[in-house]
């Protein structure tokens, strides 16, 4: 067996463990699996799947288990108000959009050919 696989399955499944008990070393793990991304790293050894899926719904069922969590984010209140001011003015304005095939993404029109052509064609 190769260290990858068992460093991609300790971090996956012990890190949906751990998520279960304290959500925030979950996270880590998530992050860290999201960032190394153990199948392109060790392609090899390391079979396509979803690990880090499995610790990010280990992530949320820790998070719902243990009360979802303080929501006293102290200094931060000020980035935090903006952000949800920025979603709530996404919403409004997506819903008043003209165009709403735009607004939800449908319909996009693929890329042109920037290529110079010549113009004696």
């Amino acid at each position: 067996m190769e260290k990858g696989l068992i460093f991609t399955y300790l971090l996956t499944y012990g890190g949906a463990i751990v998520a279960l008990l304290n959500p925030y070393y979950g996270l880590l793990a998530y992050i860290c699996i999201s960032l190394i991304k153990p199948a392109s790293l060790w392609f090899w050894s390391v079979p396509v799947g979803n690990y880090s899926r499995t610790v990010g719904i280990a992530v949320i069922i820790g998070w719902l288990l243990n009360g979802c969590g303080t929501w006293k984010v102290g200094r931060g209140r000020v980035v935090v108000g903006c952000l949800v001011f920025y979603f709530v003015w996404n919403i409004i304005c997506g819903a008043f959009a003209l165009d709403q095939q735009k607004r939800l993404g449908v319909g996009r029109v693929p890329r042109q050919d920037r290529r110079c052509r010549s113009s004696s064609a």
